[in-house]
């Protein structure tokens, strides 16, 4: 799913109130004009447009070891890579903290001449393993667009919290206050991205600070399982339903050649898809398929319609699902 696509709403009163230096603007919503929440402006100063041929000079461009933004972001700044007489920053960079509970604060700052469109709900976590940067948070935000004048700032506190992690891992959101459970040690990119007036959504730089998490390593432990059966090389787990929720099976099986490109993931990717945890957990020594028989109200069946390849700790596995009593899905 593309990042730009709106996965929810706000009002009105959540798009204002929590910028420094920063407003809404109803007259520049770049990605989706029918869908960005908007407030009314808090000052009389009339609005005055200039075509900019280029965006501010921002010292670099792309640096080597910056995580990955979406194909409209044309240049990324990393604060770990730019001077303190950078004009715009996200940082600081190079922060540590240790777990299983500890907190960080991102600023954003404008030092430009030069209106910033952003959308501050729209901050990424991404960790780098073996080289690669992985986005891990959100998996979805609001969309409204706001502005930071030249001279405005934004923070982000950020507090990284795995004292619980026995039940499913909460959504992660919020514009200034920001818990994200289930990260593990490595190294981390906090960022974020967005457009200068006179340009567009399709121009944008991006923003990203790295920093340092050091413990204990995730455990793929399930949760919300309420009954299991083993059947030779299978094993079927049972997640009895709520209320008006149809049930159908979640099936994982362990595959020797996917017949595509399949998606690598991390623990903390895992993590965070109740479903595939709670199946690739159970693959214990001669196992197969896992079978996860639950209730669902997304259709297709949890959102899955055709059948997709991950791969995790090189092993790859095919996903499928299937309405209980009828045959697995495939495309």
């Amino acid at each position: 799913m593309n990042r730009r696509q709106v996965l929810a709403l706000l009002g009105s009163a959540a798009a204002g109130g929590c910028l420094d230096g920063s407003e809404s603007d109803p007259a520049t919503t770049g990605r989706n004009t029918s869908s960005v929440a908007t407030t009314r402006r808090t000052t009389s100063e009339p609005e005055t447009r200039t075509e900019t041929p280029d965006p501010p000079e921002l010292g670099v461009r792309n640096p080597e070891g910056c995580p990955p933004f979406d194909s409209d972001v044309k240049r990324v700044v990393c604060a770990s890579a730019v001077g303190d007489d950078a004009p715009m920053t996200l940082g600081p960079a190079g922060q540590s903290g240790s777990l299983p509970r500890t907190e960080f604060s991102f600023t954003l700052t404008n030092g430009t001449e030069t209106a910033f469109t952003a959308n501050f709900y729209s901050w990424e976590v991404w960790k780098r393993d073996d080289g690669e940067w992985f986005r891990i948070a959100p998996r979805s935000w609001p969309q409204p667009a706001m502005v930071m004048r030249p001279g405005g700032a934004h923070t982000w506190h950020l507090t990284v919290d795995n004292t619980d992690l026995d039940r499913p891992i909460p959504h992660s959101g919020g514009t200034e206050e920001v818990t994200v459970t289930g990260l593990g040690p490595g190294t981390y990119a906090f960022g974020t991205d967005g457009w200068f007036r006179g340009q567009s959504y399709e121009n944008a730089t991006g923003f990203a600070a790295r920093f340092e998490l050091t413990g204990e390593p995730l455990e793929l432990a399930p949760t919300g399982i309420d009954r299991t059966e083993r059947d030779g090389d299978t094993v079927v787990l049972h997640d009895d339903p709520e209320k008006n929720e149809d049930r159908a099976a979640y099936v994982v099986t362990r595959v020797e050649n996917a017949p595509e490109e399949s998606r690598r993931l991390l623990t903390e990717q895992v993590i965070r898809r109740t479903p595939l945890r709670n199946a690739l957990a159970h693959f214990e020594s001669g196992v197969r398929t896992v079978r996860l028989e639950a209730g669902t109200t997304a259709f297709p069946a949890f959102y899955i319609g055709e059948a997709r390849y991950v791969e995790y700790e090189g092993q790859t596995y095919r996903i499928e699902t299937e309405r209980v009593g009828t045959e697995t899905t495939h495309s």
